[in-house]
């Protein structure tokens, strides 16, 4: 991981350069997706690969795009855990400012989780994947109750936010958008800290698996056509500019190395 961690230093945008570690640690088949197919050609641009048709590049290109997205969308979930990891923070209830930046963060949290869904099924409808069966449909399926339904309860306990399950039942201790406030039980709300650490590293790993499972479509689909860096291209360039052919024997090839050493150079 320590190769493909470096690739991203050198070579990734910003979000990525910031990310490398993330990337190489828990979202490595990102990174085999992105250093064989992608790239950034250092202006934020794909890397062109030589030989790729027309419907193929079109499909690379799109896919370049839900990927990324699908990447900056669980980094900004990863900001939220942290944001609001327990015993880190403290919501005042009240309509301060604080207390509105939660608010318009606990809709941005469930938007990114709805976003990372439809990017997998973007990606999906280029490449598809026999069997796959979208392992974001419960989350979207929230995120749908709460960007799109009323405002769902929730409590404050010593700064803690405490919230009640989501699911579309008739469980007093679950809320939909079908149901009314005085239907909860609000002692069976949870910790929003220790929801969102659970669906945050549950969306890391089953995207990283989604990503593994589009790395080998891809590969099946390009062959063996891949993106040259520019630093692949100079250590290409290096290796040609260091053979040459000798003119008393046409037929052979030898390193330069090897004639300065054989001719009694240093």
């Amino acid at each position: 991981m320590e190769q493909l961690e470096h690739r991203i230093v050198l070579h990734g945008d910003a979000l990525e350069r910031a990310n490398a570690e993330f990337i190489s640690q828990q979202m490595p088949n990102y990174g085999r997706v992105w250093a064989s197919f992608f790239g950034n050609d250092g202006t934020n641009h794909l890397i062109a690969i030589e030989g790729v048709g027309e419907e193929l590049e079109v499909k690379r290109k799109k896919v370049s795009q839900y990927t990324y997205t699908c990447l900056e969308s669980i980094i900004c979930l990863r900001h939220f855990a942290k944001k609001y990891l327990k015993g880190e923070y403290a919501i005042p209830m009240s309509a301060s400012s604080e207390y509105l930046q939660f608010l318009s963060d606990f809709m941005a949290i469930h938007a990114h989780m709805g976003r990372i869904h439809d990017q997998v099924k973007e990606i999906t409808s280029e490449f598809p994947l026999e069997g796959f069966v979208n392992p974001f449909k419960a989350i979207y399926e929230e995120r749908h109750a709460i960007v799109h339904g009323h405002r769902m309860p929730f409590a404050v306990a010593n700064g803690e936010v405490l919230f009640p399950e989501i699911e579309n039942s008739d469980d007093r201790r679950k809320w939909y958008d079908t149901k009314h406030w005085d239907q909860l039980q609000p002692a069976y709300f949870v910790s929003l800290s220790d929801q969102l650490t659970q669906k945050v590293t549950m969306a890391t790993s089953e995207l990283n698996l989604f990503f593994g499972k589009i790395y080998a479509k891809m590969k099946t689909e390009f062959g063996n056509l891949r993106v040259m860096f520019p630093t692949d291209r100079l250590a290409t360039l290096h290796t040609e500019v260091g053979m040459y052919s000798d003119p008393a024997n046409p037929s052979g090839v030898h390193s330069i190395a090897t004639n300065e050493n054989q001719s009694g150079h240093a």
